[in-house]
């Protein structure tokens, strides 16, 4: 019975009012964050499935995404940064190039750069981290991406001596696993 009794207060209050008050009553409830971000988000995703995504990262998702921790990685973006990474020989190099990415020397000369994008956000890439060393090697890993590049440019430096070092704690977290592209 309250809400019965109030409508008529509310449409009267609507009809007492102008048609360009009425539109931007609608314009501001429609555009305010709390409704915008729901739908925004939603606009968001779709737009990923459908426009950024590969029909190879569509099947990993429905497929393989289980076996990855953290719902992160996709495909399409790991194979397009190994493309990149494969020509580079050194961080200093990497980093000229693509402000974006991170490297690290280690103290003993070996090193390694990559670019690992934050499964916290909405981003393409989100979960995935991608890794070339001094040995040559380019590695996909997908898991848990704490922050842009998974703190490779702050964390390593300061608590890694070498690669071997850095491979052994950085990847028995169990926060990534490896994935190796089909060729």
């Amino acid at each position: 019975m309250w809400i019965g009794r109030r409508c008529p207060n509310w449409c009267g209050w609507l009809n007492r009012r102008s048609r360009g008050a009425i539109i931007l009553l609608g314009v501001a409830l429609f555009t305010s964050p709390c409704w915008c971000a729901w739908g925004g988000l939603v606009v968001h995703r779709q737009y990923l499935r459908w426009v950024v995504y590969t029909a190879e990262d569509r099947e990993f998702f429905r497929h393989e995404r289980e076996q990855y921790p953290e719902m992160g990685g996709v495909p399409s973006i790991a194979r397009q940064l190994i493309a990149e990474m494969e020509p580079v020989q050194d961080p200093e190099t990497a980093v000229r190039l693509h402000p974006d990415w991170a490297g690290v020397r280690f103290k003993n000369g070996e090193w390694i750069f990559g670019r690992g994008f934050d499964s916290h956000w909405i981003s393409a890439g989100r979960g995935t981290l991608v890794l070339k060393d001094s040995r040559g090697r380019v590695r996909v890993f997908f898991g848990h991406v704490c922050g842009d590049n998974a703190g490779l440019n702050w964390y390593t430096p300061n608590t890694h001596r070498s690669l071997d070092a850095f491979d052994q704690e950085y990847f028995s977290s169990g926060m990534f696993r490896e994935w190796t592209p089909d060729p």
